[in-house]
């Protein structure tokens, strides 16, 4: 038998999913503020979390898995490095992962098609730019 989660009470809305959301942000972004600070662990955890996502975001942007896999790798080495530049007013750790991971992609995609085959780094200075507001593009941040 499947079990359907009840209201806390009659009346009042179903509010788990955005608590269980919630959560996992404050989580989230207690790792990448770790990060920022130094802390080289945090990253694995968010990687453990949150690779799948990223990952499934780049394979159907690229289409070839070796290329997915090498940019989901750079797209956390990227968070590592520049996790100060990471704003919770923007969207969530999510967000901003999958926002790196586009910049990444569109890098990637140009610096193929201006030197052939050559992998491109983001430029450091416009990835924010380019990103945008991370909250607006993600399915994560709707539900909050």
């Amino acid at each position: 038998m499947s079990h359907v989660h009840q209201p806390e009470s009659p009346g009042r809305p179903d509010t788990t999913g955005v608590r269980e959301l919630s959560t996992v942000c404050v989580r989230d972004e207690l790792l990448v503020a770790r990060l920022a600070s130094g802390d080289a662990s945090a990253i694995g955890a968010l990687f453990d979390t949150w690779c799948d996502t990223v990952y499934t975001l780049v394979a159907r942007l690229v289409g070839a898995t070796h290329d997915a896999e090498i940019i989901v790798e750079a797209v956390f080495v990227h968070a590592s490095c520049r996790a100060a530049t990471y704003r919770r007013e923007r969207g969530t750790p999510c967000a901003w992962l999958l926002a790196i991971a586009r910049a990444q992609v569109s890098a990637s995609v140009l610096g193929e098609s201006a030197r052939g085959n050559d992998r491109a780094a983001p430029d450091e200075q416009n990835d924010d730019r380019r990103a945008g507001d991370y909250a607006l593009n993600s399915p994560y941040t709707a539900a909050v």
